[in-house]
Protein backbone atom coordinates (compact mmCIF):
# COMPACT_ATOMS: atom_id res chain seq x y z
CA UNK A 1 0.00 0.00 0.00
CA UNK A 2 1.28 3.48 -0.92
CA UNK A 3 -0.35 6.66 0.43
CA UNK A 4 1.30 9.75 -1.10
CA UNK A 5 0.32 12.91 0.77
CA UNK A 6 -0.50 15.98 -1.31
CA UNK A 7 -1.60 19.50 -0.42
CA UNK A 8 -4.53 19.24 -2.87
CA UNK A 9 -3.73 22.37 -4.83
CA UNK A 10 -5.11 22.48 -8.35
CA UNK A 11 -2.15 20.90 -10.15
CA UNK A 12 -1.79 18.15 -7.54
CA UNK A 13 -5.42 17.04 -7.80
CA UNK A 14 -5.05 17.22 -11.59
CA UNK A 15 -2.03 14.89 -11.38
CA UNK A 16 -4.00 12.39 -9.28
CA UNK A 17 -6.85 12.55 -11.78
CA UNK A 18 -4.47 11.76 -14.64
CA UNK A 19 -3.05 8.78 -12.75
CA UNK A 20 -6.39 7.51 -11.46
CA UNK A 21 -6.74 4.62 -13.91
CA UNK A 22 -3.32 3.22 -13.03
CA UNK A 23 -4.06 3.63 -9.31
CA UNK A 24 -7.30 1.72 -9.80
CA UNK A 25 -5.55 -1.04 -11.72
CA UNK A 26 -3.01 -1.59 -8.95
CA UNK A 27 -5.53 -1.08 -6.10
CA UNK A 28 -2.53 -0.28 -3.89
CA UNK A 29 -2.36 3.53 -4.08
CA UNK A 30 -4.54 5.83 -1.97
CA UNK A 31 -3.48 9.50 -2.12
CA UNK A 32 -4.10 11.66 0.95
CA UNK A 33 -5.40 15.05 -0.23
CA UNK A 34 -5.11 17.97 2.20
CA UNK A 35 -6.96 21.06 0.90
CA UNK A 36 -5.17 24.36 1.56
CA UNK A 37 -7.98 26.56 0.22
CA UNK A 38 -11.76 26.36 0.12
CA UNK A 39 -12.82 23.62 -2.32
CA UNK A 40 -14.70 24.58 -5.48
CA UNK A 41 -16.56 22.97 -8.36
CA UNK A 42 -13.34 22.07 -10.19
CA UNK A 43 -12.04 20.24 -7.11
CA UNK A 44 -15.33 18.36 -6.86
CA UNK A 45 -15.43 17.43 -10.55
CA UNK A 46 -11.89 16.11 -10.51
CA UNK A 47 -12.60 13.98 -7.46
CA UNK A 48 -15.64 12.70 -9.30
CA UNK A 49 -13.50 11.75 -12.30
CA UNK A 50 -11.02 9.99 -10.01
CA UNK A 51 -13.88 7.93 -8.57
CA UNK A 52 -15.25 7.16 -12.04
CA UNK A 53 -11.84 5.73 -12.95
CA UNK A 54 -12.14 3.37 -9.99
CA UNK A 55 -9.61 5.06 -7.72
CA UNK A 56 -10.19 6.64 -4.32
CA UNK A 57 -8.44 9.14 -2.05
CA UNK A 58 -8.41 10.11 1.60
CA UNK A 59 -9.73 13.65 2.09
CA UNK A 60 -8.28 15.45 5.11
CA UNK A 61 -10.92 16.86 7.47
CA UNK A 62 -8.66 19.27 9.41
CA UNK A 63 -5.84 20.67 7.25
CA UNK A 64 -2.65 21.66 9.10
CA UNK A 65 -1.58 24.41 6.65
CA UNK A 66 -3.18 26.98 4.38
CA UNK A 67 -6.43 28.91 4.54
CA UNK A 68 -8.35 26.08 6.22
CA UNK A 69 -6.09 25.66 9.22
CA UNK A 70 -8.06 28.09 11.39
CA UNK A 71 -10.14 26.67 14.21
CA UNK A 72 -13.58 25.61 13.06
CA UNK A 73 -12.77 25.54 9.33
CA UNK A 74 -12.77 21.74 9.43
CA UNK A 75 -16.52 21.70 10.02
CA UNK A 76 -17.27 23.72 6.87
CA UNK A 77 -14.90 21.51 4.91
CA UNK A 78 -16.49 18.33 6.23
CA UNK A 79 -19.97 19.63 5.46
CA UNK A 80 -18.80 20.43 1.93
CA UNK A 81 -17.60 16.84 1.51
CA UNK A 82 -21.00 15.53 2.61
CA UNK A 83 -23.11 18.01 0.64
CA UNK A 84 -21.24 17.17 -2.56
CA UNK A 85 -21.29 13.40 -1.94
CA UNK A 86 -17.50 13.21 -1.97
CA UNK A 87 -17.41 10.70 0.87
CA UNK A 88 -19.49 8.22 -1.13
CA UNK A 89 -16.37 7.31 -3.10
CA UNK A 90 -13.50 8.71 -1.03
CA UNK A 91 -12.38 8.20 2.55
CA UNK A 92 -11.83 10.67 5.37
CA UNK A 93 -8.53 11.34 7.14
CA UNK A 94 -8.13 13.11 10.49
CA UNK A 95 -4.78 14.71 11.35
CA UNK A 96 -3.85 14.07 14.97
CA UNK A 97 -1.77 17.04 16.10
CA UNK A 98 -1.73 19.71 18.79
CA UNK A 99 -4.36 21.80 16.96
CA UNK A 100 -6.88 19.02 16.44
CA UNK A 101 -10.26 19.31 18.15
CA UNK A 102 -10.74 15.56 18.45
CA UNK A 103 -13.81 15.69 20.64
CA UNK A 104 -15.75 17.89 18.21
CA UNK A 105 -14.52 16.06 15.09
CA UNK A 106 -15.36 12.64 16.49
CA UNK A 107 -18.90 13.85 17.28
CA UNK A 108 -19.27 15.24 13.76
CA UNK A 109 -18.11 11.93 12.28
CA UNK A 110 -20.52 9.93 14.45
CA UNK A 111 -23.40 12.24 13.51
CA UNK A 112 -22.54 11.99 9.80
CA UNK A 113 -22.49 8.21 9.96
CA UNK A 114 -25.67 8.21 12.00
CA UNK A 115 -27.32 10.22 9.22
CA UNK A 116 -26.46 7.48 6.74
CA UNK A 117 -23.11 8.62 5.35
CA UNK A 118 -20.78 5.64 5.19
CA UNK A 119 -17.07 6.27 4.69
CA UNK A 120 -13.70 4.93 5.78
CA UNK A 121 -11.74 6.81 8.43
CA UNK A 122 -7.96 6.92 8.83
CA UNK A 123 -5.91 8.72 11.50
CA UNK A 124 -2.71 10.51 10.47
CA UNK A 125 -0.46 10.91 13.51
CA UNK A 126 1.55 14.11 13.01
CA UNK A 127 4.94 14.88 14.52
CA UNK A 128 3.43 17.19 17.16
CA UNK A 129 1.11 14.55 18.59
CA UNK A 130 -2.01 15.57 20.46
CA UNK A 131 -2.46 14.20 23.97
CA UNK A 132 -6.19 14.88 23.71
CA UNK A 133 -6.73 11.81 21.51
CA UNK A 134 -7.72 9.37 24.24
CA UNK A 135 -9.98 6.43 24.92
CA UNK A 136 -12.63 5.52 22.41
CA UNK A 137 -12.63 8.94 20.74
CA UNK A 138 -12.99 7.56 17.22
CA UNK A 139 -14.91 4.48 16.14
CA UNK A 140 -14.66 2.51 12.93
CA UNK A 141 -11.08 3.56 12.15
CA UNK A 142 -9.44 1.66 9.30
CA UNK A 143 -5.71 2.54 9.41
CA UNK A 144 -3.16 4.59 11.30
CA UNK A 145 -0.58 6.59 9.35
CA UNK A 146 2.40 7.23 11.62
CA UNK A 147 6.19 7.59 11.75
CA UNK A 148 6.35 4.66 14.16
CA UNK A 149 3.90 1.80 14.55
CA UNK A 150 4.19 2.02 18.35
CA UNK A 151 2.76 5.57 18.37
CA UNK A 152 -0.98 4.73 18.46
CA UNK A 153 -0.52 2.11 21.19
CA UNK A 154 1.71 4.39 23.29
CA UNK A 155 -1.26 6.65 23.97
CA UNK A 156 -3.36 3.77 25.22
CA UNK A 157 -5.76 4.08 22.33
CA UNK A 158 -8.07 1.51 20.80
CA UNK A 159 -6.22 2.42 17.60
CA UNK A 160 -3.18 0.52 18.83
CA UNK A 161 -4.24 -2.78 17.30
CA UNK A 162 -4.98 -1.40 13.84
CA UNK A 163 -2.67 -1.60 10.81
CA UNK A 164 -0.11 1.20 10.50
CA UNK A 165 1.12 2.84 7.31
CA UNK A 166 4.75 3.91 7.74
CA UNK A 167 4.99 7.68 7.20
CA UNK A 168 8.10 9.76 6.60
CA UNK A 169 9.43 12.72 4.62
CA UNK A 170 12.67 11.68 2.89
CA UNK A 171 12.83 14.53 0.38
CA UNK A 172 15.75 16.92 1.06
CA UNK A 173 13.86 20.21 0.65
CA UNK A 174 15.94 23.32 -0.04
CA UNK A 175 14.77 26.97 0.08
CA UNK A 176 15.65 27.83 -3.54
CA UNK A 177 15.79 25.77 -6.72
CA UNK A 178 19.30 26.93 -7.55
CA UNK A 179 20.56 25.26 -4.39
CA UNK A 180 19.98 21.87 -5.99
CA UNK A 181 22.74 22.57 -8.50
CA UNK A 182 25.57 20.11 -8.05
CA UNK A 183 23.63 17.65 -5.92
CA UNK A 184 24.34 14.06 -6.83
CA UNK A 185 21.75 11.35 -7.31
CA UNK A 186 20.95 9.66 -4.03
CA UNK A 187 18.62 7.30 -2.20
CA UNK A 188 15.10 8.58 -1.63
CA UNK A 189 13.70 5.66 0.36
CA UNK A 190 14.71 2.19 1.51
CA UNK A 191 11.28 1.32 2.85
CA UNK A 192 9.71 -0.12 -0.29
CA UNK A 193 11.22 -3.54 0.31
CA UNK A 194 11.23 -3.67 4.10
CA UNK A 195 7.94 -2.24 5.31
CA UNK A 196 6.15 -5.57 5.59
CA UNK A 197 8.94 -7.25 7.54
CA UNK A 198 8.98 -4.20 9.84
CA UNK A 199 5.30 -4.77 10.62
CA UNK A 200 3.68 -2.06 8.48
CA UNK A 201 0.77 -2.18 6.06
CA UNK A 202 2.37 0.27 3.61
CA UNK A 203 4.31 3.51 3.27
CA UNK A 204 3.40 7.19 3.01
CA UNK A 205 5.44 10.27 2.09
CA UNK A 206 5.18 13.74 0.58
CA UNK A 207 6.74 12.63 -2.73
CA UNK A 208 9.35 15.05 -4.10
CA UNK A 209 7.36 18.03 -2.81
CA UNK A 210 8.40 17.56 0.80
CA UNK A 211 6.47 18.35 3.96
CA UNK A 212 7.12 22.11 3.77
CA UNK A 213 4.39 24.43 2.56
CA UNK A 214 4.64 27.96 1.19
CA UNK A 215 1.52 29.87 0.13
CA UNK A 216 1.49 31.78 -3.13
CA UNK A 217 4.61 31.97 -5.24
CA UNK A 218 6.23 33.99 -7.97
CA UNK A 219 8.15 33.46 -11.21
CA UNK A 220 10.77 30.71 -11.12
CA UNK A 221 14.28 31.83 -12.09
CA UNK A 222 15.56 28.26 -11.91
CA UNK A 223 13.58 25.10 -12.63
CA UNK A 224 14.37 21.69 -11.17
CA UNK A 225 12.52 18.49 -12.03
CA UNK A 226 12.84 15.86 -9.32
CA UNK A 227 12.01 12.28 -10.06
CA UNK A 228 12.33 8.93 -8.37
CA UNK A 229 12.77 5.44 -9.71
CA UNK A 230 12.97 1.99 -8.20
CA UNK A 231 16.38 0.36 -8.24
CA UNK A 232 16.55 -3.02 -6.60
CA UNK A 233 15.36 -2.69 -3.01
CA UNK A 234 15.52 1.13 -2.86
CA UNK A 235 13.94 4.15 -4.52
CA UNK A 236 16.52 6.57 -5.87
CA UNK A 237 16.17 10.33 -6.36
CA UNK A 238 17.69 12.42 -9.11
CA UNK A 239 17.19 15.93 -10.51
CA UNK A 240 17.15 17.62 -13.88
CA UNK A 241 18.05 21.31 -13.65
CA UNK A 242 17.18 24.03 -16.12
Amino acid sequence: MYMPRLRARQHEVFAVRNCASSFAASSRVTPILEPVAAPNDLFTRRLGTIAEEGANCDLVLNPSVGDLRSKGSWRELGDYYLENDLLKHHGLAVLSNADADHAAMSRWISEARGAGHQFTLDIVHELDLSVTLQGATYHGVRWNIAEDRTVPASYGLPLGGLPVVWANDPFPSLPRNREYVGREEGIFSTRVAGYKSAGYLGVSDFLTLGRGYQPGGGPAYAVVIHFTYESGDVVRLTQIRG
